[in-house]
């Protein structure tokens, strides 16, 4: 599954984060939330800046988790 992610070409990337991020923002589960839960994506996952981003424009207040490879703990920030 790894390698077919990274072998998707970039476009095609781009264009199906775009279509992911138009889904979640019409949600009314997303609309209502005041805190959200999301994360970086690696270079061959969904681009997930741009919601970042936009949550942060419309005041949500958004949780990345931290891996702490040291101590094998996984914590939101």
């Amino acid at each position: 599954m790894l390698s077919k992610l990274k072998s998707q070409k970039e476009e095609f990337r781009r264009q199906k984060s775009l279509a992911i991020s138009k889904k979640l923002f019409c949600l009314k589960e997303f609309k209502k939330a005041k805190k959200i839960l999301l994360y970086m994506g690696k270079y061959y996952e969904v681009d997930t800046a741009p919601i970042i981003e936009e949550a942060l424009k419309i005041k949500k207040r958004v949780f990345l988790p931290v891996t702490d490879i040291i101590g094998k703990k996984l914590m939101i920030s």
